[in-house]
């Protein structure tokens, strides 16, 4: 099976994701993701656009994020904190495990992504 690609900053966005985003479209994917992920695919940690960025109102420019500075910030922070690395496959448990225990059980969050727009939908 092939894994899903995700870029690594989306493992936190889904851990905290409740129905609310960018426009209906990306809702509806993000809903999508979270149910795919429920059954514990293999993904593939990606810089560029994944799935999640297909339905991003602030879209993709040459399959990079509008805003690729930041997020790719808060991929490198994920990566570091989580000793993973691009290109790195695993399933989307194991992934999210390291998410709970590096990162939000650490409360790094803020550190992480603190000033991404949607911050408030993430306080822990």
């Amino acid at each position: 099976m092939c894994p899903f690609e995700l870029r690594p900053h989306h493992g936190l966005c889904l851990q905290f994701f409740r129905g609310e985003g960018y426009s209906p479209a990306f809702i509806e994917n993000m809903t999508a993701m979270v149910a795919a992920l429920s059954n514990n695919p293999q993904i593939k940690l990606v810089t560029g656009g994944d799935s999640i960025c297909s339905t991003c109102p602030n879209g993709l420019a040459d399959g990079k994020c509008t805003c690729d500075d930041k997020v790719l910030r808060y991929d490198e922070g994920v990566l570091a904190l989580c000793d993973l690395s691009y290109s790195q496959t695993l399933s989307w448990v194991d992934f999210s495990q390291k998410i709970h225990t590096e990162i939000l059980a650490k409360h790094l969050r803020q550190q992480v992504c603190g000033d991404c727009q949607w911050n408030h939908l993430c306080q822990e």
